[in-house]
């Protein structure tokens, strides 16, 4: 496996404190703080109560702010092993009966980015006769992914097959980037698994494609992947799974791709959820400069940061980038058709932002903004620099 990702290495040290912002945290319905102002809590503790996913503190510590809003956890002086060791398997009786509150005891959201209340997926998907797991990882730089699933294939092997028990199916299958050397070294991993290349070219790692190539045509308008009887579940979110049911540990670990690459930077971790985004950088010796931007979650589907940004379940990567070329002036649109041409699912976004624009929204409108999972083709390609991907999803934000 030359050339392969290591495995994602532990921190350098301990953050100070980690803050969980409620609503940034919350997937399914609101989150309500489960402690007080002066609690001391272990690590792993349930902080927060929420319908489809409890939050969990990463670290032991000292609750300093609980409210609404936010919660912010002093970690104790005390040296705290990291990541912390497993306190030992959880049996069956208390996983397979009620699969989907398992999850949802257990914290997990979706980790391949979207961040969607796995218990409520794991429900829908009743009657599934396959289970994927999504290795499809394709936005540039980031290779988490990747190094779990060639380094950590015990514990998404060992999430796989619990989530196939729970629901019945037979069939386990791994979508991963297309790549002869990668798919050997799978298959040889997972050997009781059907790995499956879906494609070199971003954003082969969406849904709808890994279905279109497992179907062998576009899935329909609005329909979902339990809707053909199909599971999706990213590979760090089995690993989760797998981590939840070998060593009785919730969803506080967040594997991710730390990239810089004007200093030569690239490195996969696992990280505290709940850390600022400013100390991990600090930890690596690669705090951003005047003239860099802080990206979160790739270059493609990413979000700008700042330092104070916090690492939630859905950070799949933090880069440093320089600011001067991620963007350049927008300008009028030319109409040369790009847009369309980039979109994997054929919409029209230059169409459909100047449609967002004159409320109210038909419906033929709001089922395209429906269809669209901001992968941002359109945004990379379109040469008068309009934010296409930014406007996209401010109007599925005002659907929601």
């Amino acid at each position: 496996m030359a050339g392969r990702p290591a495995s994602p290495q532990p921190l350098p040290a301990l953050p100070r404190e980690l803050v969980y912002p409620l609503r940034e945290h919350a997937r399914g319905g609101a989150l309500s703080p489960a402690v007080q102002v002066g609690d001391t809590v272990p690590a792993g503790a349930v902080i927060a109560h929420g319908p489809a996913a409890d939050l969990h503190v990463a670290l032991a510590g000292r609750i300093t702010t609980a409210n609404p809003t936010e919660i912010r956890v002093a970690v104790a002086p005390a040296d705290q092993p990291w990541p912390p060791p497993g306190r030992g398997p959880r049996p069956d009786a208390e996983i397979l009966p009620d699969f989907p509150g398992f999850l949802a005891r257990i914290g997990l959201l979706g980790m391949g980015g979207a961040r969607f209340p796995a218990a409520v997926k794991v429900r829908a998907s009743a009657g599934a006769k396959a289970l994927v797991i999504n290795g499809c990882e394709c936005e540039p730089g980031i290779t988490i992914d990747q190094a779990v699933l060639l380094n950590e294939s015990a514990l998404v092997a060992l999430g796989a097959r619990t989530t196939a028990r729970a629901l019945g199916v037979q069939r386990i299958l791994l979508a991963v980037r297309e790549d002869a050397g990668l798919v050997a070294d799978l298959r040889r991993l997972y050997a009781d698994v059907e790995v499956v290349p879906c494609g070199r070219q971003y954003p082969a790692g969406a849904e709808k494609l890994i279905l279109r190539r497992l179907i062998g045509r576009m899935p329909p308008a609005g329909v979902l992947p339990f809707q053909l009887g199909y599971l999706i579940q990213n590979a760090v979110s089995l690993r989760t799974v797998g981590r939840a049911v070998q060593d009785g540990l919730p969803s506080i670990e967040r594997p991710l791709t730390v990239a810089v690459p004007a200093r030569g930077i690239h490195r996969d971790l696992i990280v505290p959820v709940g850390m600022a985004i400013g100390d991990l950088l600090a930890q690596l010796g690669c705090p951003p400069g005047p003239g860099d931007a802080l990206v979160v979650g790739g270059l493609m589907m990413g979000a700008p940061a700042t330092p104070e940004t916090t690492l939630h379940k859905g950070t799949t990567s933090v880069l440093v980038v320089p600011a001067a070329g991620l963007r350049g002036r927008e300008r009028s649109c030319v109409r040369c058709g790009a847009c369309f041409d980039a979109c994997p699912l054929g919409l029209h976004p230059i169409l459909l932002t100047e449609a967002l624009a004159r409320p109210p929204w038909s419906a033929a409108t709001r089922a395209q903004l429906a269809e669209c999972f901001l992968c941002g083709c359109c945004d990379a390609v379109c040469p008068a620099s309009i934010p296409l991907a930014q406007r996209l999803r401010e109007g599925k934000n005002a659907c929601a």
